[in-house]
């Protein structure tokens, strides 16, 4: 759990705080799983990220019923991945010309989480 997190970080949270926050609200706006809504990945995300900063923070243990909950974030993981590979999608965002892929990315996030608090 604690790699996926951290994958899913650098991919959604670079440089922003309220990292559990913004998972919950922009991984669930990526990608799909099915018989999953996205209130559904979102419950799961949060209460998966609150497993793990207890994991890290307080030393409690993670337990082998939480595997279904690991499978899901793993598959969600590779789907946001795979978007981010191909960059049809995000990569018309709105940047200067000599700017890096990696700024039009963060603005597509960034415009994600905003449009999702502030609908």
């Amino acid at each position: 759990m604690m790699i996926l997190f951290s994958a899913a970080e650098s991919l959604l949270t670079e440089r922003d705080n309220e990292k559990k926050l913004r998972l919950s609200v922009i991984w669930p706006r990526l990608v799909t799983i099915t018989d999953k809504d996205k209130k559904d990945l979102c419950i799961l995300i949060r209460d998966s990220y609150e497993k793990r900063n207890n994991f890290v923070h307080a030393g409690n243990l993670m337990y082998d019923s939480e595997e279904e909950d690991i499978r899901i974030l793993h598959q969600m993981l590779a789907k946001l991945i795979s978007i981010y590979l191909l960059p049809a999608v995000w990569k018309n965002v709105e940047c200067g010309t000599e700017e890096k892929d990696i700024t039009q990315w963060t603005k597509y996030i960034r415009n994600i989480f905003t449009k999702a608090i502030y609908s």
